[in-house]
């Protein structure tokens, strides 16, 4: 090892940026780059250190997503479902559209598990998914009567299997702790009689319900953290209802049936209506970031904590944001390039290319450092497994050198 980098290790304490980015800078040089970024953790840096720690993660995952290499490929039906879990180990799919759903190991590409028919025999009811969710390393599955829990723990799948004698439900979100769902058209027998279906939140397994309303109007997303359901009230006014039954909050929103909403962090609302805006959950603050915007891709809140990405109409673009004042600190656009998603932990978007059937994955300002086959890809959530869908028919997997 060198010996620049022990002398700074040994002088550079957790409580020290200056120094830690001294030391991380320095194993970058060196080619540790895995070592580097795993310790690289842009959320608990303080601002005046931030912009020197965000140029040098945006540097590793570059010099990273350059090196991407193709990995396995994994047969999918037609048009079928997919979903990635978020460690990268596994993927849910199914074998045709509305057909049964299996999961295949991406270190071997290997068919680990098979959601069995519901009920066996010669009538066997399959589990015909028609909602696959990733929820941290589980796979979440569901048909209208059943939830199916799916987690690897690097040997094979456990499955965690609900069937409720309902008539039926879409199963729309789940929590972070899965003891909490989000549930639509809900009707717990079955009914000849118009408007007997529910939507709200509802405790799971036991489907009791959180905080239940006659019917959907328009848009609705549940914000986990603050434990609130924001959606229209039957003036159609939007509003954000606790969990706890309390008075809800009104927000200035007005929605169409066409218009977009999303629970982008704790206690903040992304809203795609004629423009883009930021709307603080309790009303204390709305920050527009798009005056105009016809075709709204992609919206995520930055994993340092300080950022919105979203693409509208193309172009990619970047807002810093200081969340408790809802002020905008910073902006930074890139050029159109028909982006249509982000890396999660730097701000490489990936950009279609139609006619030939492969994706670039560009920097901000439109550099290419990656083509791959196949369309945008989904990543893991530690950014080193990315997955494409090629035709549509196959998966391709690819792998950082990390």
């Amino acid at each position: 090892m060198d010996e620049s980098i022990r002398e700074l290790e040994r002088g550079a304490p957790d409580d020290d940026t200056g120094r830690r980015l001294d030391l991380l800078e320095a194993l970058a040089r060196v080619g540790r780059t895995n070592e580097a970024l795993a310790a690289l953790d842009l959320a608990r840096i303080p601002g005046p250190w931030f912009p020197r720690a965000k140029e040098l993660s945006e540097k590793l995952w570059a010099d990273a997503i350059t090196r991407l290499e193709p990995g396995i490929t994994v047969p999918l039906g037609w048009k079928a479902d997919w979903v990635l879990a978020g460690s990268g180990e596994v993927v849910a799919h199914q074998e045709e559209q509305f057909g049964a759903t299996n999961v295949t190991e991406l270190a071997t590409g290997e068919l680990v598990h098979v959601i069995a028919p519901r009920r066996p025999g010669p009538w066997a009811e399959v589990h015909e998914s028609k909602s696959l969710l990733s929820l941290a390393d589980r796979i979440i599955s569901a048909d209208t009567r059943e939830i199916v829990s799916l987690e690897w723990d690097g040997h094979r799948i456990i499955e965690e299997r609900h069937v409720f004698e309902v008539d039926s439900f879409d199963l729309l979100s789940v929590s972070p702790a899965l003891d909490r769902v989000l549930l639509d058209d809900f009707a717990r027998v079955e009914s000849d009689i118009p408007g007997m279906e529910r939507f709200g939140v509802y405790r799971f397994p036991s489907l009791e319900p959180v905080l239940e309303r006659r019917e959907r109007l328009g848009e609705a997303v549940v914000d986990w953290s603050t434990r609130h359901l924001v959606c229209q009230d039957e003036r159609g006014l939007v509003r954000a209802f606790p969990f706890d039954g309390g008075a809800p909050s009104s927000l200035a929103l007005e929605l169409d049936i066409e218009d977009t909403l999303v629970a982008l962090r704790p206690g903040v609302l992304l809203c795609e209506t004629l423009g883009v805006a930021l709307h603080e959950i309790h009303g204390a603050w709305t920050l527009p970031l798009v005056e105009s915007c016809r075709q709204l891709d992609a919206p995520s809140a930055s994993s340092d904590g300080r950022g919105v990405r979203l693409v509208a109409d193309g172009t990619p673009v970047r807002f810093d944001v200081d969340f408790a004042t809802g002020c905008l600190d910073a902006k930074r656009k890139g050029a159109r390039q028909l982006a249509r998603g982000w890396h999660p932990h730097a701000d490489i978007c990936s950009v279609r290319i139609d006619d030939d059937d492969r994706t670039e994955l560009r920097t901000l300002d439109g550099r290419i450092l990656r083509n791959i086959a196949g369309g945008p890809p989904v990543w893991s959530r530690d950014g080193r497994v990315a997955v494409s869908r090629e035709r549509t028919d196959t998966l391709r997997v690819w792998k950082t050198r990390l």
